[in-house]
């Protein structure tokens, strides 16, 4: 994703719902050995993620496609006011 200049600020981490042990991936069946989830499928309903992400950068994604129509609005609306 660097290589295209997209910079992925997310940190996504999993844990059981249960027993709170930290799995690597969400499809993880093992766990701690007193969780009655352990070894066994687990449904993503049994999974915590936790996702930690720069705000910032989250905003400025998600508003850049629309830059010229936010910096022309302003505009737009004091014309049609008058």
């Amino acid at each position: 994703m660097q290589i295209i200049g997209v910079v992925n600020s997310k940190k996504v981490s999993y844990s059981c719902r249960e027993c709170l042990s930290r799995l690597i991936t969400p499809q993880q069946t093992d766990c701690s050995s007193t969780c009655p989830l352990n070894n066994l499928r687990r449904p993503f309903s049994n999974v915590s993620e936790l996702v930690i992400n720069d705000v910032k950068e989250e905003i400025r994604s998600v508003a850049r496609p629309y830059l010229n129509i936010i910096c022309e609005y302003p505009k737009d609306a004091i014309t049609s006011l008058i």
